[in-house]
């Protein structure tokens, strides 16, 4: 396609070249504006810190069951003593963090811009949005110099950022997203300019390899680039470009010292490299690789970003892939020279048939199947295979033209763009830009800058990766009370319970151990990331038989056989791994490891909100001070609310002679304190005299209050915890209010029904 507006500097040029670039900064913008959950942020935040005060080492600070760093002497005896200590410096075990220097980068941007007591989280989220640009940048300008026109190469940009937006969050893989097509630039650079550009890939790998695992790809694809190179280079085939023997030896030299540096220059050096094969190529990659991000992009409703797009753009690909093949691959310009010479028809100066760039589009497909297989490199494809599609599509327009034009007007030339199709190019980006800007700005401020419904914890931050459902208030009932020894937590959350204990100044231990976190393989042998999941989690094959037996006579709660058969799966796991206490989200309180601490005697909840339970084993002497603690007041609570639910819940268990209307009145001060739906669900279980006529007015009054002051709370944050509580209130007076007003009660619950419905479509983005 003919360059628009190429030809010399006008208005109209400068106009349009700032329309294309303002598409692609709102384009790179929206793209950086998905809300992902951020169980990888937080584990990066607690690593960063640990780094920054106690230096990057294999001794893992988090967890009671993670690798121990080594290798041991016992693990030594088996190589020459001579060996052993080049061994111990070269390929270190234990704690493998391959993301060690995204972690430090993490830290330092929320306590530089803000401070170790008060991190400023929203630096993350413009750190996200930085890398995006430069990601837009980069796909505008590798395009541009492979030839493709401006108008193209912001198409392709635009369209490879929307279709990787689903999958781009705040983690270390958003820097390989960055640094592949850097990579990519390099090598097209080297082919196209200079051969001495090669010489970019040692920095870039010593960056890469202390950032993120995926420097491996940088080696992968420059074997391919280089084995085609070499080929054409051999069989001195003039249509494909390629490397000179000169170019060949530097890259070769090149990629061995990059690959040397990688290892050098990183404080896991050998280790930082055969760790890498764990979740690739080991005996039990399979294994790692059955979490969702791994699976397929055809995989429809997997819950790991939205692959739809992408899969538009795979079969794009072909479709105009193959229409360039097909007009490439007869040349009328060589095949007919004889016969243009004879017919007069001219070759117009610099005009010529495209040249194949093999060893590119190589990497292209390549890439492209990487993502078909594993979801999670879908952003890394939609990048490589931009730039290309939008030469092709220009090159396509040029080889048509030059045959249309050697028939009509004897010269093999490219037509200019007619003006109207120019003028209407202009027209369509200009209106893209402002459409969609004020579409995006006016939903970015809906959702990142007006009142949140779903929390009063609302900064940017904390809405983008849904934080604000992290166990704050738990975490600081732990801190509060100094609690140490061994835990059990759900494993998304314990990248957060780590940053929020208080390490040890020396050691950069945390007090409270937990059992395991998000850090997978780069912390845990396989068998215990089993066990966790199988054993723990899900109880083993008691569990499994009770939620067979739940869900076959549809019940959430498991039958009291079941449970009994959990509490003796459960005993010999708790004492084995010393773990004393429990926090667990609310996702996971009907799960066969709550129900069977629920049915355990000496396990007893000491926290509760409407989002969290902290159980204790009160056969353990701490245990014991902390159950004890909540009748003698020496058990500490962040807020004076969550004492007093805690307090309400066993007054409520133990049908306390305290009476209904005094529980009712802790409640209701509760709830008033920190509106929620825990002190709300402990309402319904009250028993005792005049208990249901008290409940029943309760509810009512609740109800009411939301009635008269919903439309002021649906202008400040945390609507959904008064739009739930007025739910709660209204199923509670459905059933067991006068049955004359429960038509009416329907109709209310109808409202509120569809509200949370438009809150949900409303509040995501």
């Amino acid at each position: 396609m003919a360059e628009i507006l190429e030809e010399q500097k006008s208005p109209k040029q400068i106009v349009f070249k700032i329309l294309l670039w303002l598409a692609m900064f709102i384009f790179a913008s929206q793209a950086s504006t998905h809300m992902v959950a951020a169980g990888d942020t937080w584990v990066a935040l607690a690593c960063g810190r640990h780094f920054v005060n106690h230096g990057v080492d294999t001794v893992e600070p988090f967890s009671y069951n993670s690798h121990k760093a080594g290798p041991s002497e016992e693990q030594l005896e088996k190589y020459p003593k001579w060996s052993r200590n080049l061994i111990k410096k070269w390929h270190p075990t234990g704690w493998i963090n391959q993301n060690w220097l995204t972690h430090v980068i993490f830290y330092k941007l929320v306590t530089i811009f803000g401070s170790p007591e008060k991190p400023n989280y929203n630096m993350l989220v413009v750190w996200k949005f930085i890398i995006n640009y430069l990601v837009m940048i980069c796909l505008y300008f590798t395009a541009r110099l492979i030839g493709a026109s401006r108008f193209t190469s912001a198409l392709m940009c635009c369209i490879a950022l929307y279709v990787s937006r689903t999958f781009l969050d705040i983690r270390p893989a958003v820097f390989s997203n960055l640094l592949v097509p850097v990579w990519i630039m390099i090598l097209i650079l080297t082919l196209r300019k200079d051969y001495r550009y090669i010489w970019l890939s040692v920095p870039l790998a010593i960056f890469w390899a202390n950032v993120h695992g995926g420097y491996l790809y940088m080696f992968v694809v420059l074997v391919p680039f280089y084995a085609i190179n070499l080929l054409a280079h051999y069989f001195k085939i003039e249509s494909i470009p390629h490397l000179n023997k000169k170019a060949l030896i530097h890259t070769l030299c090149a990629g061995i010292v990059a690959f040397l540096a990688m290892i050098v220059f990183n404080p896991y050096h050998l280790t930082n490299l055969t760790h890498t094969f764990i979740i690739s190529a080991s005996k039990h990659a399979e294994d790692w690789r059955k979490v969702s991000e791994w699976h397929s992009a055809f995989e429809l409703d997997n819950p790991v970003g939205e692959s739809v797009p992408f899969l538009i753009l795979f079969f794009a690909f072909w479709l105009i892939f193959l229409a360039w093949f097909f007009s490439w691959i007869s040349n009328p310009i060589r095949a007919n020279l004889k016969k243009a010479q004879k017919n007069r028809i001219s070759l117009e100066e610099g005009t010529s048939w495209p040249s194949i760039d093999l060893s590119l589009i190589a990497i292209v497909i390549f890439t492209l199947f990487m993502a078909v297989k594993s979801r999670r490199f879908i952003p890394i494809a939609a990048f490589v295979t931009a730039p290309f599609l939008a030469l092709w599509l220009d090159q396509i327009y040029n080889m048509l033209s030059m045959r249309y034009n050697a028939r009509k007007v004897a010269s093999f030339r490219i037509s200019q763009m007619p003006t109207p199709l120019i003028r209407a190019a202009t027209f369509t980006v200009g209106a893209v830009v402002v459409v969609f800007g004020i579409i995006f700005g006016l939903h970015f401020k809906r959702i990142y800058l007006d009142p949140f419904p779903a929390s009063a914890n609302d900064s940017i931050f904390m809405r983008m990766t849904a934080s604000y459902l992290k166990p704050f208030d738990a975490c600081a009932f732990i801190r509060e009370n100094n609690l140490s020894g061994h835990m059990i937590n759900y494993w998304t959350e314990g990248g957060f319970i780590a940053f929020a204990e208080k390490p040890d100044g020396k050691t950069g231990e945390i007090p409270l151990k937990l059992f395991m976190d998000g850090r997978a393989q780069a912390a845990y042998d396989i068998e215990m990331f089993n066990t966790y999941n199988q054993d723990i989690l899900m109880g083993g094959n008691a569990g499994k038989m009770a939620v067979y037996n739940a869900s076959r006579l549809k019940r959430t709660y498991f039958a009291e056989k079941d449970r009994l058969a959990l509490v003796d799966w459960y005993r010999p796991i708790l004492k084995k791994y010393d773990a004393w206490l429990v926090l667990m989200p609310k996702s996971m309180w009907k799960r066969p490891l709550m129900q069977a601490l629920e049915t355990m005697p000496n396990w007893r909840l000491v926290f509760v909100n409407d989002r969290q339970k902290i159980m204790v084993d009160t056969n353990t002497p701490e245990g014991k001070a902390l159950f004890s603690g909540i009748f003698t007041g020496k058990t500490k609570y962040p807020h004076t609310y969550n004492w007093l639910e805690i307090e309400t819940f066993y007054m409520v268990m133990s049908m306390s002679s305290q009476g209904p209307k005094r529980i009712l009145q802790n409640i209701d001060k509760i709830y008033h304190e920190n509106p929620s739906i825990g002190p709300l669900r402990i309402a319904t279980g009250l028993r005792g005299e005049n208990a249901e006529q008290l409940k029943v007015s309760f509810f009512k009054k609740i109800l009411q209050e939301f009635s008269d002051s919903a439309d002021e709370l649906r202008s400040k944050s945390g609507y959904t915890s008064h739009l739930y509580s007025a739910m709660l209130s209204c199923n509670y007076l459905m059933r067991h209010g006068d049955i004359k007003d429960r038509k009416k009660y329907k109709e209310i619950m109808s409202d509120l029904k569809s509200q949370v419905t438009e809150l949900s479509e409303n509040c995501l983005w």
